[in-house]
């Protein structure tokens, strides 16, 4: 077995994700997925037409296309480039057509990179970057763009390459041209590559910045229908750059692999002759629910965040210690009216602890939906830092459902489940909650009991009860007029 591959660690969105399904298949939870990084904007009629299209003047044998690509592709792939840059700088030659993004940077680093050279990547990352260098052999570091700039990036003889995504994901990052420029002159100072991962090029709600409009030689783009044309199923992506060596070694690459699917190459090309329309479209929907989110967490304490620059993700900061452990158990034991919320951790898109208490917010669907699991979110932190991680199983009505028992019980005045057997963190009921339950009615005399006995009894009571105990919401009863003057004798139950 490959040792590389062996060695690889799953991201910690794959390990919940059967986890996941696992639970609203079996037990019917509504699972609020903030983590999801795919769009689910409706893909552009103009991709499946294409498909009519084709088969109308297809040949009769399906034959292998192209290595380097689909001409037509390649030719509006440079017709993109060289629009966004305002001047004619690439053709059909500098485009090599990929299996997507992945594909590209995975080809890239392979074709410019020995096993055991060094990769630095700009945190935070895409968490699958550190993947595709541990699959290869390759050694990674890590700098913040503040790091980079002010001169603290240090590079050893065996780097061979920066890499990194812009806007950014996930912090939605877009580089300005000072940052820009500072990456090229280390890189040129290094004789580095440099690898820009423009995917959400047109999901920037600030001024962007293509590293197409850098001259130096070792400038390399990779590009993806998935998130501009909001098509990942397609799986086309393509490597622009007008270095010829590196391109004369990718072509090796893609000559063994034969070609990219012909009708996929055809579908995307039909989508880059609609691609004005199809991409203010996508921008205009996400910069709404990025503008719906943001006025949302402006309005709570709980959760802190950066507004991104682009993209499809916020960088939240929770109040926990790690966020990992933290999303596990919101998936395993935090149901409100039987939802919860996924959330992706962050750790993975650091190579130290920065990411320990913060996540990434997906808003690839709907500002109603994400803002539902946002108020999950926040109500999910609160429990967990409330109970220290012990389970909990509510419902806007007050009624718990105990982990263990999987029974919905009544609670009595105090608000205590009488049937629970989850241990909960040591509570007293304070003063205040005293006297709100003694100037209320009672309405059930089974609910007056405890408070009918000795006030010195009743008060041991509680007091055992809350150490043994599944947390729940204290609830106010109404007491009778005996119960209501026996209350109002001891002001400190």
């Amino acid at each position: 077995m490959n040792t590389n591959i062996r060695r690889l660690e799953s991201i910690s969105v794959g390990k919940l994700d059967e986890k996941a399904n696992y639970i609203e298949k079996k037990d019917g939870v509504s699972v609020y997925r903030l983590n999801m990084g795919e769009p689910d904007i409706k893909t552009d009629e103009s991709y499946y037409k294409a498909f009519a299209m084709y088969a109308k003047q297809a040949p009769k044998v399906n034959a292998y296309g192209d290595y380097k690509g689909n001409v037509d592709l390649r030719k509006s792939y440079a017709v993109y480039y060289n629009e966004k840059i305002k001047r004619n700088k690439f053709n059909k030659e500098d485009i090599q057509v990929t299996l997507g993004a992945s594909d590209a940077i995975i080809s890239t680093l392979k074709t410019v990179c020995n096993e055991n050279d060094g990769v630095i990547l700009i945190e935070p990352f895409f968490a699958d970057y550190k993947m595709y260098c541990k699959l290869l052999g390759l050694d990674v570091k890590s700098y913040t763009i503040k790091e980079i700039m002010s001169n603290k990036a240090k590079i050893d003889d065996n780097c061979r390459v920066i890499l990194f995504s812009n806007p950014g994901n996930p912090d939605g990052k877009v580089f300005n041209k000072d940052e820009l420029d500072k990456i090229t002159r280390l890189a040129k100072k290094n004789d580095l590559y440099i690898i820009s991962d423009e995917v959400y090029s047109e999901i920037a709600y600030s001024k962007f910045i293509s590293l197409a409009d850098y001259d130096y030689n070792k400038s390399i783009i990779v590009d993806s229908a998935s998130k501009k044309f909001s098509n990942g199923g397609a799986r086309v992506g393509a490597i622009i750059t007008k270095n010829t060596s590196v391109l004369d070694n990718i072509h090796k690459i893609y000559n063994a692999r034969i070609s990219i699917s012909n009708v996929e190459q055809y579908a995307v090309n039909n989508m880059f002759k609609q691609k004005d329309k199809i991409f203010d479209n996508i921008l205009k929907i996400y910069n709404k629910r990025k503008n719906n989110i943001e006025n949302y967490l402006q309005k709570q304490d709980v959760i802190k965040y950066e507004v991104p620059d682009g993209g499809l993700f916020f960088l939240l900061e929770l109040p926990v210690k790690d966020t990992e452990k933290f999303s596990e158990w919101v998936l395993e034991n935090y149901r409100l009216d039987n939802q919860t919320v996924y959330i992706q951790s962050a750790k993975d898109f650091y190579c130290g602890n920065e990411g320990k208490n913060k996540v990434r917010l997906s808003f690839n669907n709907n500002s109603k939906y994400v803002i539902k699991g946002l108020d999950l979110l926040k109500d999910a932190v609160e429990e967990y830092n409330k109970n220290e991680g012990v389970p909990v199983f509510k419902s806007t009505e007050s009624e718990i459902t105990s982990k263990k028992t999987s029974v919905k019980t009544k609670s009595n005045i105090y608000g205590f489940d009488e049937g629970a057997e989850s241990k909960i963190t040591k509570r007293i009921l304070d003063k205040k909650l005293a006297k709100n339950i003694a100037t209320k009615k009672a309405v059930k005399t089974d609910l007056v009991k405890p408070v009918k006995e000795s006030i010195r009894n009743s008060e041991r009571k509680i007091e055992k009860r809350i150490n043994s105990t599944t947390k729940v919401e204290p609830r106010i009863s109404k007491l009778s007029k005996t119960a209501k003057l026996q209350a109002r004798k001891k002001k400190n139950i």
